[in-house]
């Protein structure tokens, strides 16, 4: 998870595409920039890669203790059409649960995307669900988290799946009832933090490097 601000195109991070800002001047988003992608020899750049999962999670939210919360906010997604998906999930404090507030699998194909990108930056949707006091019940607090996943091929990664300003970006993210906060993102990410997914396991061992075929570092070829 990034902030990624108007006029960035060109800039620092090597994007060669404007921010795709949904709002004023800066836009939460997940995905690897044009700088990070080409150190990973990612055939389209700017975007996000195979078998992967990255995250965007918030500050501490304060529940009220009894009403219900709105939860409004804009975004878009561009990823691999009932393969990689975005999840919206709320995670309940201090007990740490998540659980989905998306419909189905999670946020998939492009939604909320210029049907002429990337001649045109995308301008996005409005997503509003409610989180019910029974779901908080419990709870003092709770955290909204975006995660993005992918399967192990089509991508920016291996040129079968290209996004133009990656795969996931939301803004204007506004909290009410029992909650209030509100993050648009103009200046920084307001509190909220970039995370990978959990691992799987724990199990590691010492090898010798020789007994393995090692990828050339030395850059793309």
């Amino acid at each position: 998870g990034e902030i990624w601000t108007d006029g960035d195109g060109g800039g620092p991070n090597g994007n060669q595409v404007e921010a795709p800002i949904l709002d004023g001047l800066g836009s939460l988003w997940i995905g690897a920039f044009e700088n990070e992608a080409d150190a990973l020899c990612w055939e389209r750049g700017l975007g996000y890669g195979d078998a992967f999962c990255q995250r965007a999670i918030s500050p501490t939210i304060a529940w009220d203790g009894s009403n219900d919360v709105e939860l409004t906010f804009r975004y878009f997604n561009d990823t691999e059409e009932n393969f990689d998906y975005t999840r919206v999930l709320l995670r309940r404090l201090p007990a740490g649960l998540e659980t989905r507030l998306n419909p189905q699998n999670g946020l998939t194909d492009q939604i909320g995307t210029a049907r002429d990108h990337p001649a045109s930056t995308h301008t996005g949707v409005t997503y509003q669900t409610q989180i019910t006091a029974a779901q908080l019940e419990g709870s003092t607090g709770f955290q909204l988290v975006f995660e993005m996943t992918s399967d192990g091929s089509w991508s920016d990664e291996d040129i079968f799946y290209d996004t133009s300003y990656g795969p996931f970006a939301a803004d204007e993210i506004g909290f009410s009832g029992g909650s209030a906060a509100f993050f648009d993102f103009e200046t920084d990410l307001q509190g909220w933090t970039a995370d990978g997914c959990p691992g799987n396991g724990i199990d590691w061992l010492v090898a010798d490097i020789a007994a393995y075929g090692v990828i050339d570092p030395c850059g793309c070829k």
